[in-house]
C-alpha cells in the first residue's frame, strides 16, 4: 500500500496530483473492479473527497492522476494527511519509485498553495510486502 501525503498545510480545499512510475517496475492494482480503468483509493484523512475528478492509473504509461476538490460546507483543510492510496505489486527485483510529474494544491478561493515534492526510490525484491508514504510538503 502507498500514500500520498501532504504535510503541513494550510487552508486546502482542492488537491491536482500526478505520478509517474516505471511500467516494468510496478503494477497498480485496481481498487475498484466495477468500474472501469484502474482506480485508486480516496482518503479523507486531511481532505474530504466531496467530488473526485480523477482517481485512475495507467499501467502502460506508468501515470497515476488524482484530482479532487471539497463541497460546501466542508471546512478547508489544515495539517497533515493522506489524500488518496494505491497498492502495487512489483513485477520485478530492482530499483524503482514514484515521481511527482505535476501537483496543484489550491485554496477554496482558487489561490494557489505552494508545496515541495519529494519522491522516492526504493530497492524491491519480489515477494516483498511493499508498505510506503509519499510526502507533498505544503508551506
Amino acid at each position: 500500500m502507498v500514500e500520498v501525503w501532504v504535510s503541513d498545510v494550510q487552508g486546502l480545499n482542492a488537491a491536482d496530483v500526478r505520478l509517474t512510475f516505471d511500467p516494468q517496475q510496478f503494477e497498480i492494482m485496481d481498487a475498484d473492479p466495477n468500474q472501469a480503468g484502474i482506480q485508486v483509493i480516496p482518503r479523507n484523512d486531511l481532505l474530504s473527497p466531496d467530488l473526485v475528478i480523477k482517481k485512475e492509473a495507467d499501467n502502460a504509461t506508468g501515470e497515476i492522476w488524482y484530482a479532487v476538490t471539497q463541497l460546501n460546507p466542508s471546512p478547508p483543510a489544515s495539517g497533515s494527511g493522506a489524500l488518496f492510496a494505491f497498492r502495487l505489486r512489483p513485477r520485478k527485483t530492482g530499483v524503482g519509485g514514484f515521481n511527482f510529474s505535476s501537483f496543484k494544491l489550491a485554496t477554496r478561493e482558487g489561490t494557489v498553495i505552494s508545496a515541495t515534492p519529494i519522491s522516492v526510490t526504493y530497492y524491491v525484491t519480489l515477494g516483498d510486502s511493499v508498505s510506503m508514504y509519499l510526502p507533498l510538503l505544503a508551506y
